[in-house]
């Protein structure tokens, strides 16, 4: 009776020792789980910040150009409607030809702006499908996180149901996981904070966009306006070569077409 007693009692210490190492095993493969993964979320979030924040700058440096070059094509164009508006007497329209220049240079700044401003468009579209990644990845991080929570959970009941798994975690380990837990819920947080962040500058940028657009869209009616205003000029100044050719009397000398217009195209004629 004594030997089978001893035998029941070195079977139950081993059994005991067998849960309590395949206890322990489980502890130690969910807190690496959980640390390795915490870990990838935080680097990861980290390195879409430094993303993203990079990305800001361009786009608001890309931005700050686009307007300089609006600007100054708005200023040529204003100056240019204010030269067309003004030159209706027949002696000023001499100077009309060394206007289209200032058009062609502000027709070619504005083009320059569009493609900018495209390419404005291009990226901040990337940069929004990246937020969108960047949202989903979080949303699966986060599962994982609450999978791993009910896990730790479940693991804490059966602790306390039974006797036989006390032996294997004590409240100290329950208190150090915890812990950590609040530590990877800080690093989430932060996080969180970043993407919301990130997506504030967004919508601030996307407004900035549709100004942009709706300046570019303004400027390009006016430069049409300008335009208009310069080939009508022309116009005039053909109907008044025109008059001038018939009017002048027999006994003045007759300049040829050729000679008026190299007399308008001259510097010293402007």
């Amino acid at each position: 009776m004594d030997k089978l007693q001893k035998s029941m009692e070195m079977k139950t210490k081993d059994i005991e020792s067998c849960i309590c190492g395949r206890q322990e095993l489980f502890r130690d493969n969910v807190c690496k789980k959980i640390s390795s993964l915490s870990e990838l979320t935080y680097q990861d979030l980290l390195k879409k910040a430094q993303e993203y924040r990079s990305y800001n700058i361009n786009l608001l440096e890309k931005n700050r150009n686009l307007l300089l070059e609006l600007q100054e094509s708005k200023k040529l164009l204003q100056k240019n409607l204010k030269i067309s508006s003004s030159n209706k007497d027949p002696s000023v329209n001499l100077s009309n030809e060394s206007n289209a220049a200032c058009t062609c240079e502000a027709m070619n700044k504005l083009k320059q702006a569009i493609v900018i401003n495209h390419m404005w468009q291009n990226d901040y579209n990337m940069l929004k499908e990246d937020l969108v990644k960047a949202n989903i990845l979080l949303e699966d991080y986060r599962s994982q996180i609450t999978s791993l929570k009910s896990m730790l959970n479940g693991l804490q009941v059966k602790s306390s149901n039974s006797s036989s798994l006390n032996s294997g975690f004590t409240n100290d380990d329950v208190e150090a996981f915890k812990q950590q837990m609040l530590v990877y819920k800080e690093d989430y947080d932060a996080s969180q904070v970043v993407i919301s962040k990130m997506q504030q500058e967004l919508s601030v940028m996307k407004i900035e966009l549709n100004q942009s657009q709706e300046f570019t869209k303004e400027l390009m009616r006016k430069n049409e306006t300008a335009k208009n205003n310069f080939d009508r000029v022309n116009i005039e100044n053909v109907h008044i070569l025109s008059q001038l050719r018939r009017l002048t009397s027999q006994s003045l000398p007759i300049k040829s077409e050729e000679k008026i217009k190299e007399h308008f195209k001259s510097p010293s004629s402007l």
